[in-house]
């Protein structure tokens, strides 16, 4: 995959998975300074030798390969992007020392107060975890808001800066936390919604955030298997297991995946319900037995 034509000859690879909000940064960097480069998506289950080698420390993506040299964390890429690339009219960071270092703190303040919110409201194993995750989110975004105040962007001199690269790829997951949060956010944020649509025009994230609804039934998939991993990790299927040994353990499990392939719109407090009813009949359990396992939780 190629970025805007650029003049250069330089090897540029991006090592990358879709869905994620880091990765858009980069690729909108990339995008914003029109640098030609090879896009490779990963498979996070199966992540390639090329991954492991050049990010060892911690294996993750986006990776930015620039000359057989590697580059990792998606701020610092994006810093590095700006860096390197900088003899034309697009400029990320600002250039007075003060400036630069409010962009690097907002930056960072996205990383840490909107990301983790973000993921729990997605992923909460509880009603109170999950209201007080979209507590936080909401908080945040509303400190985001005051800082933007009455510009257009959030870089120095009112234009599409660092700040705006971090931020803007989590609108890929609005719909998302709106959907499983059941909450709104333009009622509580509406000039930062402004924003969004303000950013959505430029063509560099057009191209680099995807749609909300498909990273919304990427989110579903990724919810289903959490369901599977949290009811295992949890000792669940295995106590199971160990009261009967004689139990048909396979068929147990392909009811389960297809119960949580049908719930998208799931409260785990309810899956977990409905699973030790499942399993108790699956495995022809006494009645005495369903309150036993629900103890274990």
């Amino acid at each position: 995959m190629a970025a805007a034509a650029a003049a250069t000859n330089e090897e540029v690879i991006l090592l990358d998975f879709w869905p994620s909000m880091f990765g858009m940064r980069v690729r909108l960097a990339l995008a914003e300074k029109q640098i030609n480069y090879e896009y490779r998506e990963e498979d996070l289950r199966n992540k390639s030798d090329l991954l492991l080698q050049m990010n060892p420390v911690h294996k993750k993506i986006p990776v930015l390969i620039h000359n057989g040299k590697s580059v990792c964390e998606s701020l610092v890429i994006v810093e590095y992007i700006d860096e390197v690339w900088n003899d034309n009219n697009a400029p990320l960071l600002p250039s007075h020392p003060y400036d630069r270092a409010q962009a690097r703190f907002w930056a960072d303040f996205i990383d840490k107060k909107v990301y983790e919110p973000g993921r729990k409201i997605n992923f909460s194993k509880s009603e109170e975890e999950r209201e007080q995750a979209k507590k936080d989110f909401i908080e945040a975004l509303k400190t985001l808001e005051a800082q933007l105040g009455d510009k257009s962007y959030f870089g120095a001199g009112d234009k599409f800066g660092f700040v705006d690269v971090a931020l803007i790829p989590f609108y890929s997951w609005f719909h998302s936390y709106e959907t499983f949060g059941n909450f709104k956010v333009e009622p509580e944020c509406p000039k930062l919604i402004e924003w969004v649509n303000r950013c959505l025009e430029r063509e560099s994230v057009a191209k680099a955030v995807p749609d909300g609804k498909k990273v919304y039934d990427f989110a579903c998939i990724l919810r289903k298997k959490f369901v599977i991993l949290y009811l295992s990790n949890n000792g669940f299927l295995y106590d199971v297991v160990d009261k009967n040994t004689a139990a048909n353990f396979t068929n147990s499990v392909l009811k389960l995946c297809v119960f949580v392939h049908m719930t998208n719109e799931w409260s785990l407090t309810t899956v977990e319900r409905s699973c030790v009813r499942l399993v108790t009949t699956t495995f022809k359990l006494p009645d005495s037995d369903e309150t036993n396992i629900r103890e274990k939780w």
